[in-house]
């Protein structure tokens, strides 16, 4: 009896951890510019094209607004038209565009696990301009 205890004990301790593993997920309680500001960035002028661009990476800042890398230096922040769920957990993203170009008229797609992608729209572009180191 006592080895039925223990392992109820011991299956409803490993159930409480993984349940508490899903708590450090992301809050959407920060406004896009301090999360920026955290990731040392801040918004720049906002433009209406992006040219050849190549996407080299991408960081997630909110369900709204993501960062694309466009070589070792140059930043840029597309915010959505409306919120996209999808983007807080996608391990891709890619453009409608075709051709080599992103402007506000192409959309955003997310994927997030095999099938079908999401459909974002595009509202603005923005450079992204790193911040002053504090010494």
């Amino acid at each position: 009896m006592k080895q039925l205890i223990d392992a109820i004990l011991a299956a409803l301790f490993v159930f409480g951890l993984s349940a508490c593993a899903g708590s450090g997920a992301p809050t959407e309680t920060a406004n896009p510019e301090q999360i920026l500001a955290e990731k040392g960035f801040t918004r720049g002028k906002e433009i209406n094209q992006l040219m050849n661009f190549q996407i080299r990476g991408w960081q997630y800042v909110d369900r709204q607004n993501v960062i694309l890398e466009d070589g070792p230096s140059r930043r840029y922040l597309v915010t959505l038209a409306a919120p996209c769920h999808p983007l807080q957990n996608a391990y891709s993203i890619a453009f409608t565009s075709k051709v080599n170009t992103v402007t506000r008229n192409d959309r955003l797609l997310v994927r997030q696990a095999p099938g079908h992608p999401m459909t974002c729209y595009i509202d603005r572009l923005y450079e992204l301009e790193k911040l002053a180191k504090e010494n």
